[in-house]
């Protein structure tokens, strides 16, 4: 049976850290992930504790004709939140399936996404017709960067086989 590394495409899409979220009040981006050549995409965004209760901030996704970052409209998406905090008894239970039609406020003061993550969903036959590219978008107010975050990227369902699931980013 072959690993789950084997069948999926993971890569970053932001390592551990506060300055990501420090950018966001100018607008964070994921790298661009190519649909074109997968059939799903999970972003899983975890987030680590705010020491800071003057911000708010806002996840979108963004769909692109062209791998020009930047060139993205907000896109709806389907997401879920790890109920729990880390290290509680429910840290694994996600809750519902949600659609966002605009962008998802997942964090205002010290509550919130505080140790908490989000998994978002995107199929690509959800994606505008000749918009294959797509990211996730960051929007803060001043006093976030006191906020850790990650970002794991997981493609599935390669449209082209072979050993080594070929790139997405670009």
């Amino acid at each position: 049976m072959p690993l789950f590394s084997e069948l999926n495409k993971i890569v970053t899409g932001r390592y551990p850290s506060s300055g990501f979220v420090t950018e966001a009040t100018t607008g964070s981006k994921t790298d661009l992930v190519d649909m074109a050549r997968y059939g799903h995409c999970a972003w899983i965004v975890s987030f680590g504790t705010a020491t800071n209760s003057t911000f708010a901030l806002t996840m979108y996704l963004e769909e692109s004709a062209n791998a020009t970052p930047g060139s993205g409209v907000t896109h709806p998406f389907n997401y879920r939140l790890a109920s729990g905090a880390f290290g509680s008894t429910n840290t694994e239970e996600l809750g519902t399936l949600t659609l966002s039609t605009a962008g998802l406020t997942v964090g205002s003061g010290t509550s919130g996404a505080n140790n908490r993550f989000y998994i978002v969903e995107l199929q690509n036959d959800e994606l505008t017709d000749g918009y294959p590219f797509a990211n996730l978008a960051f929007d803060g107010t001043t006093g976030i960067k006191a906020w850790n975050m990650s970002i794991v990227t997981v493609l599935s369902e390669p449209r082209y086989g072979g050993n080594d699931p070929m790139s997405a980013i670009v």
